[in-house]
């Protein structure tokens, strides 16, 4: 308990400083995935099986600003949650200045690679769309703004029963006068109006990415992938003609208080959209009870969870149940 306490009154920097692993600590594996200027591997610290994030040495000082944008966040602001990717720690490597970042290595990837596959399993997209509520709730609790939410930035497990936000390279403190200077930071698919528009924005804006990504999982579909509109004409049309993703259709396993949920979220209003701790509650009594009713945890019990909260248009009104396929 003292230890936490003392956790918890040190500043961001002596945080960051307490967490940082000398190069001997961790080993290093295959080659999981590389950007232009990052490498990712498979490695191992206090033997247990980790990822380990390398920045190139020689990476461009926006690469480098982003790089440690996300140290500082994940290390130096926030605590562990079950939602949010865990990081261990970070380091330089001494032979050649590169630096790294150790984090959970969440074995079954972003859920972009697994779009098809969850779509036709509706109650496995509540239950991932319930983790990344979750997520924006407590960072936004801490204000900040992810402001690069997408499917990419989701990472599952195996099973895709356990969700957990990632990337926080291009995150800000609401209020932070760089969200407006960078406004055009982020996907332009997921992008809030007001961020195309160069607008202070807040964590509303993340609020609307997350009504795309939900979009994109129940769909299927990656977000305006059937109109053949460059990005900047899509961008261009979600201010002016407010053009959203084909949205998805209601049915006995996609109930209308889910679709209505879509659509609070990407509204062209921020005020409009819910926050994501009602989305989270919502979500929790929708699939909440099925997932309790099940053993290993998995949404089975098409009778379980019922509702009593919705995101119709004039709410209050029952949500359909969360059933199985």
């Amino acid at each position: 308990m003292t230890d936490d306490i003392e956790a918890v009154q040190l500043s961001p920097r002596e945080r960051l400083k307490q967490k940082q692993i000398p190069w001997e600590a961790i080993t290093l594996g295959n080659e999981l995935g590389r950007g232009t200027e990052t490498i990712v591997y498979e490695g191992t610290y206090e033997k247990r099986p980790v990822a380990v994030k390398m920045l190139n040495a020689d990476a461009r000082r926006e690469t480098q600003y982003t790089f440690r944008t996300e140290l500082e966040v994940v290390l130096g602001k926030l605590d562990w949650h079950p939602n949010i990717l865990n990081y261990y720690g970070w380091g330089v490597r001494p032979s050649d200045g590169s630096k790294f970042l150790v984090m959970e290595l969440f074995e079954g990837g972003p859920i972009s690679r697994r779009r098809k596959w969850v779509s036709r399993r509706p109650q496995l997209v509540y239950r991932i769309m319930r983790d990344v509520a979750r997520a924006l709730a407590y960072i936004h609790a801490h204000d900040l703004i992810h402001r690069d939410l997408k499917s990419s930035n989701v990472l599952v497990d195996r099973p895709a029963r356990v969700a957990k936000l990632s990337d926080f390279g291009v995150s800000r403190t609401q209020g932070d006068s760089e969200a407006v200077m960078t406004a055009l930071t982020g996907t332009y698919r997921f992008m809030a109006p007001e961020v195309i528009r160069g607008e202070r924005y807040d964590g509303r804006a993340d609020i609307y990415s997350y009504g795309i990504l939900f979009n994109e999982l129940l769909t299927g579909i990656m977000p305006y992938e059937d109109t053949y509109l460059t990005p900047v004409q899509t961008a261009t049309a979600v201010v002016s003609k407010n053009l959203r993703p084909r949205l998805v259709k209601t049915s006995d396993k996609v109930p209308a208080s889910v679709v209505a949920l879509i659509e609070r979220c990407w509204d062209l209003d921020p005020e409009k959209r819910p926050s994501a701790e009602e989305i989270a509650s919502f979500l929790d009594v929708l699939c909440g009870e099925a997932a309790a009713a099940s053993p290993d945890g998995s949404l089975s019990d098409p009778d379980a969870a019922k509702s009593s909260t919705s995101f119709e248009k004039n709410p209050p009104v029952h949500p359909n149940r969360c059933r199985t396929q």
